[in-house]
């Protein structure tokens, strides 16, 4: 569960100045936004979540002195729906999965998250910041800079790094303990327009997960409004080419290889059939729709 503090700044001001005032929440979840919108802006101008897994129930009050910051408001959103909805950081930074490391098996291990997680992940994450250090890219999202250094196909260098950390973030959110089966609902009813049945959503993911040649993704993104499944090697991700991800599989080895070794299919098949998180896909797919 996350809580989400949206706050809306009706004038430029600085969320460094806007921060401090947030005393806290009651939290029973693993993390807190806190959401910055500039009114007459098009976009969000930030979004900040503050991790807090691993902490025992913490009550805070929340305390807000308005009337030294003009034109500040602030407003709580209640809906858990829109404040879970699981997407990256935007920030560059580690959060841990959302479940405990061994919350996966037997289908993923406690071994291979400690690896993949604790150190791959981690890896792309810290070189990143050593990369973008003292530069531009800095102060932008982490999506941001996943755009802007893929350079209409001609990366440069933290590129690797800034699609990895997003890719693998999204990756652990795909997945849940108790997951597969089957979704219901829009994406079901999508499922089975775009790909003929779920069966066939199946097969196609799978396949593209298989046979994508070395290190890489497989993915099903919405675009044009309809769903379709994608493979991308090494780092490269849908963002690149203005398509909206909603569920990942990892086809890099060491995704899998302490558990499956050589037998990537099963490794998917299990993805599929026990790890999916079916409803983080679809409250992706939702904020997909809306935004589209």
């Amino acid at each position: 569960m996350e809580f989400v503090f949206w706050c809306v700044l009706w004038e430029e001001s600085s969320t460094a100045a806007v921060l401090p005032l947030l005393k806290g929440v009651v939290i029973w979840g693993n993390y807190m936004s806190v959401c910055f919108y500039h009114v007459g802006q098009s976009s969000r101008a930030c979004a900040h979540r503050l991790p807090l897994r691993g902490h025992p129930p913490l009550v805070f009050a929340l305390s807000v002195v308005s009337s030294c910051f003009t034109g500040i408001s602030f407003s709580v959103l209640t809906s858990i729906e829109m404040a879970a909805v699981p997407l990256p950081l935007t920030t560059v930074d580690l959060r841990p999965p959302p479940y405990a490391l061994d919350a996966l098996e037997p289908h993923m291990s406690k071994e291979t998250l400690e690896y993949h997680w604790g150190k791959h992940h981690r890896s792309y994450v810290d070189n990143l910041k050593k990369q973008i250090e003292g530069t531009e890219l800095a102060s932008q999202s982490l999506e941001d800079i996943v755009k802007a250094t893929y350079n209409n196909g001609e990366p440069t260098a933290p590129f690797n790094n800034a699609a990895q950390a997003w890719n693998h973030e999204f990756f652990w959110l795909s997945m849940a303990p108790n997951g597969g089966k089957q979704p219901d609902g829009e994406l079901m009813s999508l499922l089975k327009r775009d790909f003929g049945s779920f069966d066939n959503f199946v097969k196609e993911f799978k396949q593209a997960g298989a046979t994508q040649f070395g290190s890489g993704w497989a993915w099903l993104t919405v675009a044009d409004g309809k769903l379709m499944v994608e493979k991308s090697p090494n780092a490269i991700n849908p963002l690149v080419f203005g398509h909206v991800p909603i569920l990942v599989a990892d086809v890099w080895e060491h995704a899998y290889y302490l558990d499956y070794q050589n037998r990537r299919p099963d490794y998917l098949s299990t993805f599929m059939n026990e790890l999916v998180s079916w409803d983080a896909v679809s409250k992706r797919l939702q904020l997909a729709l809306q935004e589209s």
